[in-house]
C-alpha cells in the first residue's frame, strides 16, 4: 500500500489545525480565560480525542485526512485502534513540537512516514478510489 503523497499530508495538517483551533476555541475559550496550564491541558486533550476518535472511526482519519482522501492504517494496511491512536497522537506531539522535526522524515524518504509513524507502527495512505 503506497504512502499518501506529502503535499496531501501537509495540506490535510492545516485543514486539521483550523478544525482544532476552531473547536478547542468553543470548548475552552470561555472557561479557561487566564490560565495557561488548563488551556494547554485542554488543547492536549481535545486534540487527543479528535484523532484518536476520527482515526478509529470507520473513516479513519480526521476531518483533513478525509478532505484529502488520506487514512491512518498500520504498517500491514489494517484499521488502527483508540490504544495505537492514542501512542501515535502522544508520539506526534513529542516529535513535531520541536521545529516540526517530526515531519522532516517524510518529505526526504521514499517511504513517505513522518518520524511518528514510524515510531507507532502507523502509516497515511491514500483511499483507494470507490
Amino acid at each position: 500500500m503506497q504512502s499518501a503523497p506529502a503535499k496531501t499530508r501537509i495540506a490535510a495538517t492545516l485543514v486539521d489545525i483550523v478544525v482544532l483551533g476552531m473547536l478547542q476555541q468553543m470548548l475552552t475559550g470561555y472557561y479557561t480565560r487566564g490560565s495557561v496550564l488548563w488551556t494547554g491541558l485542554a488543547v492536549v486533550l481535545i486534540g487527543w480525542l479528535y484523532f484518536a476518535v476520527f482515526e478509529t472511526a470507520s473513516s479513519q482519519g480526521s476531518v483533513g485526512k478525509v478532505v484529502f482522501r488520506n487514512r491512518v492504517t498500520d504498517m500491514n494496511g489494517q484499521e488502527i485502534g483508540f490504544g495505537k491512536s492514542t501512542v501515535r497522537y502522544f508520539i506526534m506531539l513529542a516529535t513535531v513540537l520541536p521545529l516540526g522535526f517530526g515531519f522532516w522524515p517524510m518529505l526526504n524518504r521514499e517511504d513517505g512516514l513522518t518520524l511518528y509513524d514510524r515510531f507507532s507502527c502507523t502509516r497515511v495512505v491514500k483511499t483507494p478510489n470507490a
